[in-house]
C-alpha cells in the first residue's frame, strides 16, 4: 500500500496553478491514488489503479535502462505479432509476414508486416511509443504533437515500403 499511497500533503504540485483549469496540473494522483493518514489507507476511486497499473509499472521499468530496453523490445514485438495475427483471423485465406527486410540502394529498412489478401497487399507499420505525461492528461498541444510524430513515422515508413514494392 504505501508504494501506491501518498499522505495528503505529498500532492503539493497539484495546487501549483500552471493552467486555469484542475484538470491540466500536475498530480501524483495516478501513481499514489491511495490516501494515507496516520495508520489508515483511503481509496476513493479503486479503478484509478488499474487504469494507471500499466504506467505505474513502466515507470519503475524506466529505472533499469536495459530492462527497460529489453520490455520495448517484447512489447513491440507482441504488438506486430498480434496485428498480422488479428488481422489474417478477421481476412480468410489472407497470408501474413512479420519483420521484413530490404535495401534501398546502401541502407537496409525493415516493415514490421504485410499482408497478403486476394489482389491485395497490406502494409503494417506498428508503434509501441509512450506518449508523454502531459498529453496522457489530455493537452490538446502535447497530444497533437505526438500522435503527429507518430504518424509521420507510420507514413513515412509505410511509403518507403510500398515504393521499394513497386
Amino acid at each position: 500500500f504505501n508504494y501506491f499511497s501518498a499522505s495528503i500533503w505529498e500532492n503539493i504540485d497539484f495546487f501549483e496553478w500552471d493552467q486555469w483549469w484542475f484538470i491540466w496540473n500536475k498530480s501524483i494522483v495516478p501513481r499514489k491514488s491511495i490516501i494515507k493518514f496516520q495508520e489508515l489507507y483511503f481509496v476513493f476511486n479503486p479503478l484509478l489503479i488499474l487504469w494507471n497499473i500499466k504506467d505505474i509499472f513502466e515507470t519503475e521499468l524506466k529505472n533499469d535502462k536495459t530492462i527497460w530496453d529489453k520490455y520495448n523490445m517484447v512489447r513491440a514485438d507482441y504488438l506486430e505479432t498480434k496485428s498480422i495475427e488479428y488481422i489474417t483471423t478477421i481476412l480468410p485465406w489472407s497470408k501474413g509476414y512479420k519483420n521484413l527486410k530490404y535495401k534501398k540502394e546502401w541502407q537496409e529498412f525493415e516493415t514490421d508486416g504485410l499482408i497478403i489478401y486476394d489482389n491485395n497487399l497490406l502494409i503494417i507499420e506498428a508503434k509501441s511509443w509512450v506518449l508523454k505525461d502531459i498529453s496522457k492528461r489530455w493537452d490538446e498541444k502535447w497530444l497533437e504533437s505526438d500522435i503527429n510524430d507518430l504518424m509521420l513515422k507510420w507514413y513515412s515508413q509505410a511509403l518507403r515500403t510500398r515504393e521499394y514494392i513497386e
